[in-house]
C-alpha cells in the first residue's frame, strides 16, 4: 500500500512539473493587443493568432481562417526552442524565430532578420 502511494505521487509531481515547463497554452506579447495559441503538432511547435483585446480586431481575427504566424520551432531542450519562422502581421516579412520558456508563466520570443533582432517578453494568459 505504502509503494502505492509513493508511486501516485510521483506521478502527480511530474505531471505538476512537466505542465509548469509546456509552452503550449495562450499567450500575449507585453504592450500588444493580440492573443496567441501555442501548440505542438507532430513534434513541432507553432503560436496561432486567436484573438485581441481589441473588440473590432478580435472580429476580425477570429472571422478569419487559421492564422498561424510563429511556424516550426524545434524543441532543443525543456526551455529552449529553435529554427522556427514568425511572419510579421503588418508588412508578410520572415524573421527567423527562437524561444526560451524563463519561467510557467514567461516566455521570451526571440526574432532576427540578417543582423538586426529584438526580443519580446509573453505573458501567459487564461481565457
Amino acid at each position: 500500500m505504502r509503494s502505492l502511494m509513493i508511486v501516485v505521487l510521483f506521478v502527480f509531481t511530474s505531471t505538476i512539473a512537466f505542465s509548469q515547463n509546456s509552452i503550449e497554452g495562450t499567450w500575449q506579447p507585453e504592450g500588444k493587443q493580440a492573443i496567441f495559441k501555442i501548440f505542438e503538432k507532430n513534434g513541432k511547435y507553432y503560436g496561432q493568432l486567436i484573438g485581441s483585446t481589441n473588440p473590432n480586431e478580435d472580429k476580425k481575427i477570429k472571422s478569419k481562417e487559421k492564422i498561424i504566424l510563429l511556424r516550426n520551432l524545434e524543441k532543443e531542450s525543456d526551455k529552449e526552442y529553435c529554427c522556427g519562422v514568425f511572419i510579421a502581421p503588418e508588412n508578410k516579412t520572415k524573421l527567423s524565430a527562437s524561444l526560451t520558456l524563463v519561467d510557467k508563466n514567461n516566455i521570451k520570443l526571440t526574432l532576427k532578420k540578417g543582423w538586426f533582432g529584438k526580443t519580446i517578453v509573453w505573458n501567459r494568459i487564461k481565457i
